[in-house]
């Protein structure tokens, strides 16, 4: 028996020890191999999910910014808090009205609402004698999907009125202001602008605030400027003032230890304008 044994120790085969190990090295492999290809579906995964919304992002933005986006959002009154929306012109993947809940494919879409900045002290113009502010439609949307949400914004100029009904967005938004800078009147059926002739230029002058104004304003735009027909930031006696341009920015400053004081500037240019 012993000498059996000793010839199968020293035979050109294989032990049971070997054999085991052997086994035990395959199961190994074939777990990690396992492992890889799990990991490698989930990689692919994580990208379709990422390049699908990457591409309704941008499909939405185009939208958002053009001409029938504007005409959906225009005449609509919107507040200060999000509220729900329905896009009724956009089409994606075949499909119309888009809102939230809506799915396409792997993903869900968690969210679709929009709220207006009323942030005070917000430049206004008078267009056809009513006051509109220059704002913000604030848009933000939710995606999800494998229960993972991200969220994109997008902030649309607008002119609305104290009703924070939206007049005026995209091109038609920017004849108006154009024509408001020259006192003309707009006419929105034709979209053209009725100016007075020979108007008169009589001086202009730059306006430079800040919040708070204990640190300084900012110096990126300059000091406030007078005019020099005036010698003051107004405007000749029978001229009016018209808004020209109008720029925010801020900067920090320091306030003490381990202090840091925001500050919100303004820069405001204005033309003084006499007509017929």
């Amino acid at each position: 028996m012993k000498k059996l044994f000793k010839l199968a120790l020293n035979s050109d085969g294989f032990s049971l020890a070997e054999v085991m190990v052997a086994a035990g090295l395959v199961g190994v492999v074939g777990l990690g191999a396992m492992q890889l290809v799990g990991q490698i579906n989930s990689v692919s995964s994580r990208s379709r999910v990422l390049n699908d919304t990457m591409n309704f992002s941008s499909s939405l933005g185009r939208y958002i910014y053009g001409p029938k986006a504007c005409d959906e959002f225009r005449g609509k009154t919107f507040t200060s808090a999000y509220t729900n929306i329905t896009l009724d012109e956009w089409k994606y993947e075949g499909k119309s009205p888009i809102g939230t809940g809506e799915t396409f494919g792997a993903l869900t879409l968690s969210s679709l609402r929009a709220k207006l900045d009323t942030t005070v002290g917000l430049p206004k113009i008078t267009v056809s004698g009513v006051e509109l502010t220059k704002t913000m439609l604030l848009i933000d949307i939710g995606l999800t999907a494998a229960n993972k949400t991200s969220n994109s914004f997008y902030n649309i100029p607008v002119l609305a009125d104290a009703s924070g009904i939206v007049r005026y967005c995209g091109e038609m938004k920017d004849s108006v202001e154009i024509c408001n800078s020259m006192l003309g009147v707009f006419d929105a059926a034709t979209g053209q602008c009725k100016v007075a002739e020979a108007c008169q230029v009589r001086g202009a002058y730059k306006l430079i605030s800040c919040v708070p104004s204990s640190y300084g304003c900012s110096p990126t735009y300059g000091l406030t400027t007078d005019n020099p027909l005036t010698g003051a930031t107004n405007c000749p006696t029978g001229s009016v003032a018209s808004q020209t341009g109008v720029q925010t920015w801020n900067h920090s400053v320091s306030c003490g230890k381990k202090c840091t004081a925001t500050i919100v500037n303004t820069a405001q240019w204005y033309t003084c304008l006499e007509c017929p």
